[in-house]
């Protein structure tokens, strides 16, 4: 079962790394005169869209970066606490092992 779920990982991933760019032929392309205002617009509608596209998925990836950065900061910082925090009580233990060692004599 695991491995159907991998089969499926990799053809998200082929599908992905399939989708080659498809070449402009120059030779075969319509004179200026023959692109028609509204195939003209579509055109520049699409381009507006992926360029809105992409400025989103460059927009999630910078608060993604910063929401990554500040989870390492608080990991760090919990990190240090709790260190702290259990050298505290290392010391507070070995003091009350000296206190009593001396109420013992």
């Amino acid at each position: 079962m695991s491995n159907a779920g991998a089969e499926d990982n990799d053809d998200v991933l082929s599908d992905v790394e399939a989708d080659d760019p498809v070449p402009i032929d120059i030779i075969n392309s319509p004179s200026p005169e023959d692109v028609s205002i509204e195939k003209f617009r579509e055109i520049l509608a699409e381009l507006d869209r992926e360029r809105q596209a992409r400025l989103a998925a460059e927009d999630s990836k910078s608060q993604l970066q910063v929401s990554f950065n500040r989870l390492r900061v608080l990991a760090h910082d919990a990190i240090k606490s709790g260190m702290s925090t259990r050298d505290n009580a290392m010391k507070h233990c070995g003091k009350r092992k000296k206190l009593r060692q001396q109420l013992e004599r």
